[in-house]
């Protein structure tokens, strides 16, 4: 039996963090990431997984420190009109985060699992979906997590491990031949942005039941490891220009699977399909946050007319972009290179507007001590 008290238990949240994060690396880490060699490509991922490890303790101990409200939080440390406009940011992160992904659901599936459908059709599917979740709140969202768990991450972990045994090692080059740091710079930017939606654990933090600390990195490592196994394989498979050549460079190496008796052959098909089970709680994630932000900037807009908005908006907007290619190329000007980095730093000064807080009540208090000790001595 379910409990109905509105919190998240540890496990789900891990496999809530562990669903959204590797869908979503899986297809998007390469789009981002166009025109990296395989070696280029690997290395910039290790980088991201660092940071976004050091992001995660980050995020952390702001939902710890909290209390439950972080936006009483924040206000009370850098202002209530300072903390909106970060807000907004965080809005729009998590609106065009969203839009992004009804095109890729919609693109991967037109390319691999239903050539003859819509694509409009394919965003509708993923957006409803995305509506159950969100309006459900953090525990239905978190539930269907826990359900969908072991029936996505296990077999495709099984279909990499299959996979594996039929490719032939292709890199062959060596060293890393970046232009410049700025491009550098701007490849991590990019694939940082798609473990941007971290952020949103300090409004999570408080649904999650127990004491246990460094959740949202339990929940990151698993995504993690897994996504570094399936690039490396996918980069021994394809070479070292051929990460950057292939659209979908992950879902076309599962194609190569072979299971013995001869049966399921399209494993592209399968994997594809898992991947964008995936992208439905993605999905999820991005509306519910998309509606918890647009609540604190709009309170007095109703919970139904506010999603609902929110969703038929989305929906048009990703229309509008058309082909992939116009979402990816604002998801990456907005998101990579501007929401992203402010959100950050915004957590950032909280946590050391925070901390300065902390340092100067204890030092206050330790005076009232000292000065308490004198009295009672005199």
């Amino acid at each position: 039996m379910f409990s109905e008290n509105g919190k998240i238990s540890p496990r789900q949240l891990r496999c809530l963090l562990t669903l959204d994060f590797f869908g979503k690396g899986a297809l998007l880490l390469p789009a981002l990431a166009e025109g990296l060699t395989s070696r280029e490509f690997i290395s910039c991922l290790l980088i991201v997984f660092l940071l976004v490890f050091a992001y995660g303790r980050l995020v952390e101990r702001i939902g710890r420190d909290c209390g439950g409200n972080f936006k009483a939080y924040a206000e009370q440390k850098m202002g209530e009109k300072t903390v909106k406009i970060f807000l907004v940011f965080f809005f729009l992160y998590a609106f065009w985060n969203l839009v992004y992904l009804l095109n890729t659901f919609g693109s991967v599936g037109q390319a691999f699992i239903l050539p003859g459908e819509k694509k409009g059709v394919l965003m509708i599917m993923v957006l409803a979906a995305g509506v159950c979740m969100a309006y459900g709140g953090a525990e239905v969202r978190a539930r269907t997590a826990e359900v969908l768990y072991p029936l996505l991450f296990f077999p495709i972990l099984l279909l990499m491990l299959l996979s594996a045994f039929h490719q032939q090692p292709g890199i062959s080059e060596a060293g890393l031949v970046f232009g410049e740091y700025q491009e550098a710079l701007g490849q991590l930017l990019k694939m940082f942005s798609v473990f941007g939606g971290l952020s949103f654990y300090v409004f999570l933090a408080p649904y999650v039941s127990g004491e246990e600390k460094g959740l949202a990195r339990k929940g990151l490592w698993r995504a993690a490891a897994a996504l570094a196994a399936l690039f490396l394989l996918v980069a021994a498979a394809f070479g070292e220009r051929g990460m950057a050549l292939l659209p979908w460079p992950a879902v076309s190496f599962m194609s190569s699977a072979r299971v013995p008796g001869g049966f399921l052959e399209r494993w592209d098909v399968i994997f594809a399909g898992l991947l964008e089970t995936m992208l439905l709680v993605s999905a999820g994630s991005s509306l519910f946050y998309l509606g918890l932000i647009g609540k604190l900037l709009f309170p007095k807009v109703g919970k139904k007319l506010l999603w609902g908005g929110l969703a038929v908006l989305v929906f048009l907007v990703a229309l509008w972009c058309g082909e992939n290619g116009k979402a990816a190329k604002i998801y990456v000007i907005w998101n990579s290179f501007v929401a992203v980095p402010v959100s950050v730093a915004f957590l950032v000064m909280v946590r050391c507007i925070g901390r300065k807080t902390e340092r100067k009540g204890a030092v206050s208090c330790g005076k009232e001590q000292k000065s308490g000790q004198r009295k009672s001595g005199d």
